[in-house]
């Protein structure tokens, strides 16, 4: 079994560090193309560009990303062409999220959707991805393109129906092609606002329109979800209520940020644990002091057949995660815990603080307990941390601060450190 980078912690610090040593110059991976397969994008391809990169440049305002990503589209074979699409969709979706990122990539896609030289496929799939996303802040150029015809009627169903955006603003036809394409039985957001908006209409218009709707509307729960919704939408509003609100769904975001901390579910039930994920997470609470860092994560070898190391990428490992810290000049790597679904968070903690240290800065990381599998991350200035624990107003997970030292040892540990701070 491959051994964890070992963690490392100063007598008198309660931080985490890592033994590991940056291996110098620019990482030459960063250099390479972008994966144009599903397979070396499903898992793990030392040959391309790490997967992080493409959202790591664009946040970065670096925008000639999405104009490598059209000519490595372009490039798709069309067997891979939807698979391929709706990885690099979500990667946007993700990035749409983000208000100063939303119109220059509402554009980008719209230009991308009209693009022939793009094949279907990769179309199909991008706007499939970001339909599925609706945490999405509402946009207008997002909103006339899925509203357009440039997408099919279940992803306009899939778009409008996963938020709270509306369409009122769709020919009726329009209308009745998405409520047709929503899946039978389910309740279908965009039939409520369909319903809304011939509730808007004169009493003689609603009676037509909604005749017109009901004569092509094939599945009878739809049809009765869509009187339901007709009836709820012409009823006159409670005192108080807002017309255009509906349920929206709950979020689904597996961390919970509070202040300058981060609670996570240490287990995720899934391959692969995406530390990466959680590293950036966690090195935005202390934005921009670690902007400059692109994180990775390399997945173990999935299955337990020896056979399959012949299908595996040579920078995997059989029994641990790959952890990669990528700076401008340099790259840290460590080695993560086994190949459970439990995310290491020492090594996480460790590396971090790790980077902190090498780049001069003064926050650091520190675990809090928890009463469940979730932890607890802070982040802060050092001495402010250390100066908390030694007054007793900030407490470590119990591993954590057994680890250092114990009782009040640890705190006169802290109080040391402070004093020699002062001097």
């Amino acid at each position: 079994m491959d051994e964890p980078t070992p963690i490392r912690r100063e007598h008198d610090s309660p931080f985490l560090y890592l033994e590991v040593q940056p291996t110098p110059g620019r990482a030459p991976r960063l250099d390479l193309e972008l994966a144009t397969t599903h397979a070396a994008l499903d898992s793990y391809s030392s040959q391309h560009a790490p997967t992080g990169l493409l959202a790591h440049r664009i946040r970065r305002g670096d925008l000639g990303a999405l104009d490598d990503l059209v000519r490595a589209l372009v490039t798709v074979a069309p067997d891979e062409a939807r698979d391929v699409g709706y990885v690099y969709g979500s990667i946007v979706a993700e990035l749409l999220r983000e208000p100063p990122l939303l119109a220059p990539l509402s554009a980008w896609l719209a230009r991308c959707l009209a693009d022939d030289g793009i094949p279907p496929g990769v179309r199909t799939g991008l706007a499939k991805a970001i339909a599925s996303e609706p945490r999405i802040p509402p946009e207008p150029t997002l909103d006339a393109l899925f509203a357009s015809r440039l997408v099919d009627d279940p992803t306009c169903a899939a778009y409008f129906g996963g938020s709270q955006r509306s369409l009122e603003r769709l020919p009726l036809a329009r209308m009745i092609a998405v409520a047709n394409a929503a899946l039978p039985g389910d309740w279908n957001p965009a039939l409520a606002a369909a319903a809304r908006a011939l509730g808007r209409l004169a009493r003689p218009a609603v009676t037509a329109e909604l005749q017109a709707m009901l004569e092509v509307v094939r599945d009878d729960d739809n049809r009765r979800c869509l009187l339901d919704a007709l009836a709820r939408h012409t009823a006159p509003p409670a005192s108080g209520a807002d017309d255009d609100d509906y349920d929206a769904p709950p979020p689904s975001d597996s961390g919970v940020p509070i202040g300058q901390g981060l609670v996570f579910d240490t287990e995720t039930d899934a391959w692969p644990n995406r530390h990466d994920h959680l590293l950036r997470r966690l090195a935005d609470l202390v934005a921009p002091a670690l902007d400059e860092v692109l994180f990775e994560e390399v997945s173990h070898v999935e299955s337990d057949d020896d056979d399959d190391d012949d299908d595996a990428d040579p920078d995997q490992l059989r029994d641990a995660y790959r952890l990669r810290a990528f700076l401008p000049d340099c790259t840290f790597e460590i080695v993560a815990g086994d190949r459970s679904d439990w995310l290491d968070v020492p090594a996480v903690i460790g590396l971090l603080n790790t980077l902190c240290e090498a780049l001069d800065l003064e926050v650091r990381f520190v675990a809090l307990p928890t009463d469940s599998q979730d932890a607890h991350v802070i982040a802060a200035p050092a001495h402010t941390i250390l100066r908390a624990l030694a007054d007793g107003s900030l407490v470590l997970a119990e591993g954590d601060a057994a680890a250092a030292a114990s009782g009040r040892a640890y705190e006169h540990a802290a109080l040391d450190a402070i004093q020699a701070r002062r001097r």
